[in-house]
């Protein structure tokens, strides 16, 4: 908001700083000597457009300059802003102010300044009130009010062509017509009698929210010893207010007469003014009127359109489209056609019924708003997209061409929709949901015990939501393509139809799938009344009693069973794990022997196989060759037979007698010296003893790790695992599983 208006295109000269200027070292001292060059000095003009644009410009005070600096005194300051050719110029409307920093002074903000035309500031700042400007709220107030001026009225018909509050026109329209009436201009209605009689009726609207105060008639009656009267309607008689004598000239006559308030309409004639002109039994009269008019003012009274609202009272309201009269709070229509006229003419948005009422849509109603609490709305097949209402009971038939119809602490007995959005609204009857469209519901429920149902025209694929629904409900016509997505709390729902897909949260009673084909059903995020029941009942009876027949074991119990086991097992002595130890090492290193000479038969073997074999095949002789080897053989027989008579029996009475520390000696050797390779997983069922002594002594020797479920043998640099075996307790029976790589 600005501090000071400024006049614009003219050199001035304005403030700095909106406080004094302050000392930084004890921020109380004034600085009262403050020069246009003092040392750091920093000058910003910050200046905004009614565009919003903003600039700042750096201004460098002088002195006998463009931009002087003055000492206001007591620490204020100002400088100069020319017209033009500164560093800125005094030449935009817009909005200013000063921010800089001196050293050795606080930074300091200047006032906010609006700078507009001169006219402006004339009008409203500078100069003293005067019949032209400005007004005061006063003479505003006054206009058409009771407590200040009038406003005067022309006539807007005549009972020439109709008759006017009953009576029928009596004269001949020689001149004129009655809209002559409505200036001072010379141009006259001019009644020649019919049989010496006139009766004309003019009919002025003052308006239903005014009061008609004066009438006042121009003109005169022709005819020197004829005579006119001047009447006003009261809303049940004609009231006479003056006789105007007839004469010979053709000057004007002006008759003015006050008017009271019986003479203003109310109900159908609210507003009007009825101005009689008659005589009957004269000598050829003819009336000349050149000017009528009645003055009225505004009585202030009514409430008006509150809340911005067409008020309408289908029991008690009066019809009518009278604006700022009709429909307003304490004068409502009795009519939604009247509200929609009233509402076009004064643009008020809302309509607002009173309690009670009711109303049968019989036009257009999209993008309206209807607002009220227990009263009626009846459809009516009117279109309804972009419609808000509230607090209705509502049936019948809506359309929409596209925008969602919303209606809010509603009550829904039968009836037809398209794209709907409903809030806190309550159903008992069927509603149909007749187009492929979204359909929203949100903190709805079922009213009373009527189970709700909602449908849709077949054909129409739509999406339905529930969020907070409470009670019961009921969906029908469901086909391939529809989604419902139900959340509440639900007592019972019902599906029928066929192929659609259906999700269920919150909590449901019960749940009848009536869905033929291949629909979907998902209710894993819901939670089933009954389940919850049975859980109440276990947490109540059954999981306290289980508790309560646990063993209630002390750590003293525990402990105390934990010594008795330790007492109870008999485990090996140091000397029988030795026994053992060296049984299994003799063993292996035995079978180690066997082994090694098991291995050295085989490659001779595969030797044999592979060169020996083949070519001693082929060395074979042949039949001559083997008789005369037989006869050679026989000869040699003969000589071996000497030989193992003699010669051989020497020869093993010479073989070693090896003794039994000999034998002893060696095994020794194989047992302290021969070393094996390390097992690297079980050996398997049919082993040979040499690897399951390995095993066993891999078992015997390495690290082993133990988990709830799992226990792991180590290899010999505990940097891999041998094998693992899955463990269990069943609170019975310990089992340890079969040891696998």
């Amino acid at each position: 908001m600005s501090d000071i208006y400024i006049d614009v295109d003219t050199a001035i000269a304005v403030p700095v700083n909106v406080l004094p200027l302050i000392d930084d070292t004890d921020f109380k001292t004034i600085e009262d000597s403050i020069v246009y060059n003092a040392a750091g000095m920093d000058l910003v003009w910050n200046f905004v457009t009614s565009a919003g644009v903003q600039t700042q410009t750096a201004v460098t005070p002088t002195t006998a300059g463009v931009h002087d600096w003055t000492n206001v005194t007591n620490g204020m300051y100002k400088i100069e802003i020319p017209l033009s050719a500164g560093t800125i110029n005094n030449d935009a409307e817009g909005y200013g102010w000063f921010t800089g920093v001196i050293t050795g002074v606080l930074p300091f903000r200047g006032p906010v300044m609006t700078f507009r035309a001169a006219s402006l500031n004339d009008q409203l700042v500078d100069s003293a009130d005067t019949d032209n400007h400005p007004s005061t709220q006063g003479q505003v107030n006054g206009i058409g009010a009771a407590s200040g001026g009038t406003l005067p009225f022309q006539n807007e018909g005549d009972n020439v062509d109709a008759p006017l509050k009953s009576v029928t026109f009596v004269g001949v329209e020689t001149s004129g017509t009655n809209t002559s009436v409505n200036f001072d201009d010379g141009v006259y209605h001019n009644i020649d009698d019919t049989g010496n009689a006139i009766d004309i009726v003019y009919q002025i609207d003052v308006g239903g929210g005014r009061t008609a105060t004066e009438v006042v008639w121009k003109g005169y009656l022709q005819g020197g010893n004829d005579a006119i009267t001047l009447q006003v309607y009261n809303g049940s008689t004609w009231d006479t207010l003056k006789t105007i004598s007839g004469k010979s000239g053709s000057t004007n006559d002006t008759i003015s007469e006050a008017l009271f308030g019986s003479h203003t309409g109310s109900g159908a004639d609210l507003g009007k003014v009825f101005v009689r002109l008659q005589c009957t039994a004269q000598s050829n009269p003819s009336l000349y009127t050149d000017q009528l008019y009645v003055s009225a003012v505004n009585i202030g009274q009514s409430v008006g359109y509150a809340n911005g609202s067409i008020w309408i009272d289908t029991n008690n309201g009066v019809a009518g489209t009278e604006a700022f009269v009709n429909g307003v709070a304490d004068n409502p229509t009795d009519s939604i056609a009247d509200a929609l006229t009233i509402k076009a003419s004064v643009g008020i948005p809302d309509i607002h019924l009173f309690n009670g009422s009711s109303i049968t849509l019989a036009a257009n109603m999209e993008n309206e708003s209807l607002f009220g609490d227990h009263w009626t709305l009846a459809l009516g097949g009117q279109a309804c997209g972009g419609l808000y209402c509230e607090g209705a009971s509502v049936s019948g038939i809506a359309t929409s061409s596209g925008d969602e119809m919303h209606f809010e602490g509603c009550d829904f007995a039968t009836a037809t929709v398209e794209q709907a959005h409903w809030d806190k609204c309550g159903f008992t009857g069927t509603v149909t949901m007749n187009t492929t469209d979204d359909y929203d519901l949100h903190g709805c429920y079922s009213k009373g015990a009527a189970v709700p149902v909602f449908t849709k025209t077949p054909g129409q694929t739509i999406n339905f939501e529930t969020h907070d629904w409470a009670g019961d409900i009921t969906i029908s016509g469901l086909e391939l393509g529809d989604v419902v997505e139900l959340g509440g709390a639900f007592r019972t729902v019902t599906l029928n139809g066929a192929d659609a897909t259906v999700h269920i949260h919150g909590h449901y009673e019960t749940c009848t799938n009536n869905l033929t084909g291949s629909p979907t059903l998902e209710v894993d995020g819901a939670i089933k009344y009954g389940d919850v029941a049975d859980i109440l009942v276990d947490t109540s009876t059954t999981i306290p009693a289980s508790i309560s027949g646990l063993n209630d074991i002390s750590t003293a119990q525990v402990n105390t069973e934990v010594d008795t086991a330790l007492t109870d097992y008999d485990g090996p002595t140091r000397t029988e794990a030795t026994s053992d130890k060296d049984e299994i090492i003799t063993q292996v290193n035995a079978n180690e022997t066997k082994i090694d000479t098991i291995d050295t038969n085989v490659d001779a073997i595969l030797v044999d196989t592979g060169t020996t074999l083949p070519a001693s095949i082929a060395a074979l002789p042949t039949a001559t060759e083997i008789t005369a080897d037989m006869d050679a053989n026989s000869t040699q027989l003969a000589a071996l037979i000497v030989d193992t008579g003699t010669d051989i029996p020497a020869l093993i009475a010479a073989l070693n007698d090896l003794s039994a520390a000999q034998v002893n000696a060696e095994v020794v050797d194989v047992i302290d010296t021969d070393t094996s390779v390390e097992v690297t997983q079980p050996p398997a069922a049919t082993s040979s003893l040499r690897a399951r002594i390995g095993w066993l002594f891999a078992l015997a020797r390495n690290k082993m790790t133990q988990t709830a479920s799992t226990a792991t043998l180590r290899n010999d640099d505990d940097n891999g695992s041998i094998a693992t075996s899955t463990d269990s307790d069943d609170g019975t029976t310990a089992t340890r599983g079969e040891w696998i790589p």
